[in-house]
């Protein structure tokens, strides 16, 4: 990752408390306390929440790993059309849930609640690799919650398409995942241009009348004029995340090589030509959570030995 390396190596390194994704994005954003995460991604899935309350309610396999209770989310389970939509009518016709179940994807599902609920929940990819009896739902309203989770487990558990995937040995949809709560709130404007895929991300910017642009293939793809090297721009970059999640070591770093031939070796190339004003690299939801500051002067430094990625920001063991 020479790149990565070059970049890491030259920059100044501040070292701030761990933060998860969600939560700096709500900092970033201006959000309030337990955003209502449901209805910007909903909006981010290009649907219009309008005034109800919403709730992410993703579909995962829980299992037991050394004693310890872990999630495979929805990214892992292959989840066909025709099953998301068997498993969402089962529900729904059950009336076992505090609202109705609606889906945009086979992984990104929904509650449209009867009545808002005051919960603290923890987000999908925060929970995921932790135990999750410390991440289940709490607040005033967190037993409507843990008690519909029990009624959609135990109906799943006995549907028809997840005894077609035990025989087949696939790993079951045996839970949901519930996180996020509220009606949609408008957060503050960011400066700059943001790029990205995440549809949180993009739902939330949306809210507040931002855009989140397509990501493109490389750094190489951004602007580069004169004019666009004077605005701020923000690339949201998890190619590699999951794996870390995961503690799938071998995966995440092919997936920082990637990155870095792609995004941090162009990078790295015009920031040594003094193309580059500043760059930041972060990385919310890593333990240990350094952040580098890359500045153009700091090319000159050219004595600063290379940093490894796994130096600063701690990869699956």
């Amino acid at each position: 990752m020479p790149g990565l390396e070059t970049l890491l190596g030259a920059g100044h390194i501040d070292w701030a408390p761990a933060v998860e994704f969600e939560d700096w994005l709500a900092r970033e954003l201006g959000l309030p306390d337990e955003p209502p995460w449901g209805a910007l991604r909903w909006l981010g899935d290009g649907r219009d929440p309008g005034a109800s309350s919403w709730l992410c309610a993703d579909p995962v396999h829980l299992y037991f790993a050394q004693d310890t209770l872990c999630m495979a989310d929805s990214s892992d389970l292959a989840i066909g059309a025709d099953e998301a939509t068997a498993w969402i009518d089962a529900l729904n016709t059950s009336a076992t849930l505090p609202g109705r179940l609606v889906a945009t994807s086979p992984e990104h599902w929904y509650l449209e609640l009867d009545r808002p609920l005051l919960a603290r929940t923890v987000a999908l990819r925060q929970a995921s690799g932790r135990n999750l009896l410390t991440q289940l739902p709490e607040g005033p309203d967190a037993g409507v919650l843990r008690r519909a989770l029990n009624d959609v487990q135990t109906l799943l558990h006995q549907h028809a398409a997840n005894r077609a995937r035990e025989e087949s040995g696939r790993p079951t949809v045996n839970s949901l995942w519930f996180w996020g709560s509220g009606s949609l709130a408008t957060p503050s404007p960011p400066a700059g241009r943001w790029w990205g895929r995440d549809a949180v991300a993009r739902g939330a910017l949306q809210a507040c009348g931002h855009r989140l642009e397509p990501l493109p293939a490389s750094s190489i793809a951004l602007p580069w004029t004169a004019s666009a090297r004077q605005t701020c721009h923000v690339v949201l970059l998890e190619q590699a995340y999951p794996f870390m999640l995961r503690g799938e070591r071998a995966a995440w770093r092919a997936a920082m090589a990637e990155m870095d031939e792609q995004w941090f070796a162009p990078l790295a190339a015009r920031w040594r030509k003094g193309q580059v004003e500043n760059l930041v690299i972060d990385a919310p939801g890593y333990p240990g959570h350094p952040i580098v500051n890359v500045r153009r002067g700091d090319r000159w430094w050219f004595w600063r030995r290379r940093r490894h990625p796994s130096r600063l920001f701690a990869s699956p063991a």
